[in-house]
C-alpha cells in the first residue's frame, strides 16, 4: 500500500511554480504605504495646526516601518526551539525568480538554492522545499553564489531538518539568517526608531 504525501503549501510536489515571488505580507505593506504616505501628507497639508496629531502620525509611521522586521525576528527566535530530525535530500539545484518587494515594484532577478527534501515525524513522511524561516533569505544576485551554497546539499545526503512540532509540515534546513538579512532588519528597526523618536520630540516641543 503506497503512502500518500501530505498536501502542504510547502511541498513542491503539488505546486512547483509557487516560489514566494510576492508574499501576502508584501502585498499588504505595499498597499499600506501607497495609502499611508499620501494620507499623511494630506493631514499635514489640510490640518497644519494639529501639531499633536502630526506627532502621533509620525510615531505611527515609524512603528509601521520596523514592525515587519520585528515580526520576522520573533519568527526566527521561535524557530530556534523547533525539533531537529534527520532528513534526506531528494533534489538539489539552483533556482531563479524575480523578487518583488515592498519598495521594489519592478523586481530584481535573484538566484537561490532550491532543495527538495524528505523527513519523518511521528512515523509520518513529509516532503518540503522550505529552506529558511525567512522565505526570501539566501537569495543572491549572482548564480555562482547560490551554487556555492547549494553544493552543501547533495542528492541522497542526510541533513538536519528543524520542524515546528505544532505544525510538522512546517520545516527548515537552515536555522541561521544571512548577514544581508540581519543588516536589513537592523536598518529597518533603526530607521523606525529614529522616525518614532522624531515624532515624540515633535509632540514634546509643540506641547
Amino acid at each position: 500500500m503506497s503512502q500518500t504525501r501530505p498536501r502542504t503549501d510547502q511541498s513542491i510536489e503539488f505546486d512547483p511554480t509557487k516560489e514566494w515571488v510576492f508574499s501576502k505580507r508584501d502585498k499588504f505593506l505595499t498597499l499600506f504605504w501607497f495609502l499611508a504616505l499620501p494620507a499623511s501628507l494630506s493631514v499635514f497639508a489640510f490640518f497644519p495646526e494639529q501639531k499633536i496629531f502630526h506627532g502621533i502620525l509620525i510615531v505611527f509611521l515609524g512603528l509601521c516601518a520596523m514592525l515587519p522586521s520585528i515580526l520576522d525576528v520573533v519568527k526566527i527566535i521561535r524557530s530556534k526551539h523547533w525539533i531537529k530530525v534527520k532528513g534526506k535530500v531528494l533534489s538539489s539545484s539552483v533556482g531563479s525568480r524575480v523578487v518583488i518587494g515592498t519598495f521594489n515594484f519592478l523586481g530584481i532577478s535573484s538566484f537561490f538554492p532550491k532543495i527538495h527534501y524528505k523527513y519523518l515525524f511521528n512515523e509520518r513522511p513529509y516532503w518540503s522545499n522550505t529552506f529558511s524561516i525567512i522565505p526570501l533569505d539566501y537569495h543572491y544576485l549572482l548564480k555562482e553564489q547560490a551554487k556555492t551554497f547549494q553544493e552543501n546539499f547533495q542528492i541522497d545526503q542526510e541533513i538536519d531538518v528543524w520542524i515546528d512540532p505544532e505544525q510538522p509540515h512546517t520545516s527548515i534546513i537552515v536555522q541561521s539568517v544571512s548577514t544581508e538579512q540581519k543588516t536589513t532588519y537592523l536598518s529597518h528597526i533603526i530607521l523606525g526608531m529614529i522616525v518614532m523618536m522624531f515624532g515624540l520630540v515633535y509632540m514634546y516641543v509643540t506641547l
